[in-house]
């Protein structure tokens, strides 16, 4: 592990993720709020513009509820992990933390499969939207996989509480 700053540790004494640890997770959160935009469309938008709605096209462009969801869950797992990394934290979250790197790599590599696998099988031109997005993810991948600030990051867990102590 390197040399880190005292500000770059939590109140146990462990690495904070980063900033750009932080985007990521925000940028990988993002289809929860492209699911909910979906969920309205079905359920209120529909009927009140009589099925023409703008959030229609958001399942045009690949962004249905199963597809999104799909890529999410390696990284919600990340998320839980994150909010239960305490001294106290049960085996199975030092675990998903102890693997958080590999976790969010494969969030973002499904990802971009199923992007890909989304448009060859319905053999249309993708939008900008998802150009951008498969780019931005391909950069997300290089930079889980060669940041050491990452893996010093998901290296450190605050060590469990002797059962003596009070």
């Amino acid at each position: 592990m390197k040399n880190y700053d005292l500000s770059d540790l939590d109140k146990y004494n462990t690495l904070k993720p980063s900033g750009m640890m932080w985007l990521v997770l925000a940028f990988q959160a993002r289809h929860v709020v492209l699911v909910l935009l979906v969920a309205f469309n079905v359920f209120v938008g529909l009927r009140r513009h009589g099925g023409d709605n703008p959030f229609h096209y958001l399942i045009m462009f690949g962004a249905g509820p199963q597809f999104l969801l799909a890529s999410l869950l390696p990284s919600l797992l990340i998320g839980i992990a994150l909010w239960r990394r305490t001294p106290e934290a049960a085996p199975i979250y030092r675990r998903i933390w102890k693997r958080g790197r590999d976790l969010l790599i494969f969030s973002v590599l499904l990802e971009i499969v199923l992007f890909v696998a989304t448009y060859l099988h319905r053999a249309y031109e993708p939008t900008l939207f998802v150009v951008v997005t498969v780019l931005l993810d391909f950069y997300i991948v290089v930079y889980l996989s060669h940041s050491y600030r990452v893996a010093d990051t998901f290296a450190d867990f605050p060590a469990e509480k002797s059962s003596g102590a009070k």
